[in-house]
C-alpha cells in the first residue's frame, strides 16, 4: 500500500530539515554544550587503600564551576586547544605527574596555555588507553586518565594518581 501524498511531502521535508539542522549546526552540538572546565577543584572522593586501611582521598581535577542553585562543581566539563586558565593547570599538571610515561617522558610547562604541546600530550594519553583521539579533555577523557589524588593519612609519600570515576 502506497503512502498518501500528503504523507510523502512532509516525511520528505522532515529529512531535508534534519539535514540542514546538521549542516548548520554540525554533529558535534552535545560537545558544544559542554563547558569549559574554567577551574581546579579539590573535593574528597574514593578512599585509598594503604597498607589494608582505607584513607579519604582529594582528588584535584579540572572542573566547571555552575552557580546555579546555590553553586556545585562539575567535572563532565571539557578543555580543547586556546583554552586558558586554572582548569588547564590542573590537566597539565595531571599529565606531569601521572601520566608523563604516556606522553614521551617530557614535562609540560605547567603555564595554564593549552597549546600544541598539552594538545599532542591529550592525544597521546587518549592513545595509549585506546579512547578516542581528538585531543580534547572531555568527560570520557577525564574518567580515564590518571588525575593527583592526595592521601594525607598515607604512610609513605601524600600524593598518588588514580582515574575518577565519577
Amino acid at each position: 500500500m502506497r503512502m498518501p501524498r500528503s504523507r510523502r511531502i512532509l516525511a520528505v521535508g522532515m529529512t531535508i530539515l534534519a539535514t540542514a539542522a546538521i549542516t548548520v549546526l554540525g554533529p558535534g552540538t552535545a560537545d558544544a554544550a559542554t563547558p569549559k572546565c574554567d577551574r581546579q577543584h579539590q573535593f574528597q572522593g574514593r578512599y585509598w587503600m594503604d597498607q589494608g586501611l582505607a584513607y579519604p582521598a582529594y582528588y584535584y581535577m579540572p572542573a566547571y564551576y555552575y552557580s546555579s542553585n546555590g553553586g556545585e562543581y562539575v567535572f563532565t566539563c571539557q578543555l580543547r586547544y586556546g583554552n586558558t586558565g586554572n582548569g588547564v593547570k590542573a590537566l597539565q599538571e595531571s599529565l606531569n605527574e601521572c601520566n608523563l610515561r604516556l606522553i614521551g617522558g617530557t614535562r609540560l610547562s605547567v603555564d595554564g596555555q593549552f597549546g600544541n604541546k598539552t594538545f599532542n600530550a591529550v592525544k597521546a594519553v587518549q592513545t595509549a588507553y585506546r579512547i578516542g583521539v581528538d585531543g580534547v579533555y572531555g568527560p570520557q577523557t577525564a574518567q580515564t586518565i590518571a588525575h593527583r589524588a592526595y592521601v594525607p593519612q598515607a604512610t609513605a609519600s601524600p600524593w598518588r594518581c588514580s582515574a575518577y570515576n565519577a
